[in-house]
């Protein structure tokens, strides 16, 4: 059966939701008169979603069988999610641990989760979440109150070496029943439902892991759709099918049960072409990060796909170290993001498949202040004239002052997508006299050096669906052990940062960080450079793919066609 019949005969069978119908005629290229046609006459299950008594016939059930072997651009770190900041890690945990409430790319209803229902007091101060009382991890242990409340107690005790922290203002975990948990804070947490629905705190198997500390960084037991089999770092993950899971949001996704894939493969392959000819061969279904050069080779095989998602939180930027000459003077900074034309990588480095950033934040990210896009347009000349100001003159080909040449070190992470960025910037730095030096550190030791401050310049960019990513990059307090690489300190931007963390009224709330983001591009710690992309390549024939709020894919409802 053709797979456009076929999905419209699902659909008017009501064995698909409105929104998931929609979703995979797009995937399909339905025509928009055929879609409009399909839903005005088929069964309306965004208000009734499909029951699970009804059963799917024979070929569904086929379709969504078998393997997906995903190709992926980079290796976790561990995947103890307290344990790892990487997007590479997330984009695993986001398939096998379920928050406890969800929410979605362009959709500001919060659907239940491992909570089917939560209460916020007046104040802002406790959040209590009641609890589904038929879910287990991975390894059989209950998912109740005490594995919420051990969760927390283990971010909240140094001794466990976490990366992920307790939310700002957090108190403890009130176990009120064994389903009801309550999250008390000292002071209000504005951003807690939307970082939960995002993928932050993920509730952990107490007894695994406590005992298994080895087994947290290589198999930890979660609650979502897939279990984490096997993981052998820096080679392969093996994601299995929970045939127990049982409590996906059926409202978004119009269905309950286990996933459809029976397996995914996960396999890390760093270098760009080899990824792409797993994806010609069929060696692989879906691959991430695909380079420019490879983009309209894709887009023009009628086998393939392309599947582009902007994102939210902090774009692809180099922070300034605002404490180690000379990128200690504000003068010099400016002058450094004058120097930078943005287009020259955006345009030329990646074919215009990203756009040029201007500010702090992603574009898409609440709370963004166009206001950031007057600041350092392309200007050598301007950049050229801060740097004498400065006290910086040319002498031969770099500029000095008392005698010391102008020069900065960019130590730059390895395989993150930046080297040819760098070169370029290099460049541009010279035709305004600063000499740059480049070299290169691995994840995760440059971050202790990036920590230390040992560089001048550093890459880095952010996944975050609210604003509060600002206070992780910029808040003076995480210098030594956040992600503050710039070691930029102004008291009024950690006011404003810390404001925003309280302020219960979203309109106000994002004033603050509308205000912050001006005083962030006045005192220049960063260059902003290009906006972050979700850029993926897949078989013409899969279907089904979501993103979570961090626009990490989920693949509850991929399928792989026949």
């Amino acid at each position: 059966m053709r797979d456009d019949v076929k999905l419209v005969d699902e659909f008017v069978a009501g064995w698909l939701s409105r929104r998931e119908f929609f979703i995979r005629a797009a995937a399909l290229g339905l025509a928009a008169p055929v879609v409009s046609a399909v839903i005005g006459t088929g069964a309306d299950a965004s208000a009734a979603p499909a029951q699970a008594s009804v059963p799917r016939p024979a070929s569904f059930q086929a379709a969504g069988g078998g393997v997906l072997t995903f190709g992926a651009w980079q290796t976790p770190d561990t995947m103890d999610p307290q344990k790892t900041g990487l997007a590479a890690t997330g984009r695993i945990l986001a398939n096998a641990f379920d928050p406890l409430v969800w929410r979605f790319p362009g959709d500001e209803t919060f659907y239940p989760g491992l909570a089917e229902s939560w209460e916020v007091s007046p104040d802002g101060l406790e959040y209590t979440f009641r609890l589904r009382q038929d879910v287990k991890f991975h390894n059989g242990e209950p998912h109740d109150a005490n594995a919420v409340k051990y969760t927390y107690d283990r971010l909240n005790d140094p001794a466990n070496g976490t990366l992920e922290t307790v939310p700002r203002g957090f108190n403890r975990v009130d176990v009120v029943d064994p389903y009801t948990a309550k999250v008390v804070f000292d002071t209000p947490y504005a951003p807690y439902l939307i970082l939960l629905a995002a993928g932050n705190w993920r509730t952990l198997p107490p007894k695994y892991a406590a005992e298994n500390v080895e087994g947290m960084s290589l198999t930890p037991p979660g609650t979502g759709p897939f279990i984490i089999k096997e993981y052998v770092a820096g080679s392969y993950a093996v994601l299995e099918r929970n045939p127990d899971y049982n409590w996906a949001p059926e409202a978004y996704f119009g269905r309950q049960g286990p996933a459809l894939l029976e397996r995914i493969d996960w396999r890390i392959i760093e270098e760009p072409g080899t990824r792409a000819s797993t994806l010609e061969s069929g060696e692989t279904n879906l691959i991430e990060e695909i380079v420019p050069a490879q983009y309209e080779t894709f887009k023009a095989n009628p086998d393939l796909q392309i599947i582009e998602q902007a994102t939210l939180g902090c774009p692809r930027k180099v922070h300034l170290n605002c404490t180690k000459p000379p990128t200690d003077d504000k003068l010099v900074r400016q002058a450094m993001n004058y120097a930078v034309d943005r287009r020259v990588i955006t345009d030329v480095i990646f074919k215009t498949t990203v756009e040029p950033a201007f500010g702090p934040l992603e574009k898409l990210t609440p709370g963004y202040n166009p206001a950031v896009e007057a600041y350092y347009p392309y200007d050598p000349e301007k950049a050229k004239q801060l740097l004498d100001e400065a006290g910086w003159v040319m002498d031969g080909d770099y500029r000095k002052k008392d005698g010391q040449e102008l020069k900065a070190l960019f130590i730059v992470i390895a395989k993150d997508a930046f080297d040819e960025p760098a070169q370029v910037i290099q460049s541009q730095f010279k035709q305004v006299g600063i000499n740059l030096e480049l070299t290169s550190e691995a994840e995760p030791t440059v971050f202790n050096t990036y920590n230390r401050g040992d560089q001048n310049l550093a890459n880095i960019f952010w996944w975050g669906a609210d604003p509060e990513s600002l206070y992780s990059l910029y808040h003076s307090s995480q210098i030594e052990k956040g992600f503050n690489w710039a070691h930029y300190t102004n008291p009024e931007v950690d006011r404003l940062l810390e404001l925003g963390y309280e302020e219960s009224d979203q309109e106000k709330r994002m004033d603050l960080y509308r205000q912050a983001q001006v005083l962030i591009m006045e005192d220049a710690p960063l260059i902003p450079v290009w906006g972050k992309k979700a850029l993926m390549a897949g078989q013409k024939s899969m279907t089904g793919l979501h993103f979570t709020l961090n626009i990490y894919p989920l693949h509850y409802n991929t399928m792989l066609g026949g």
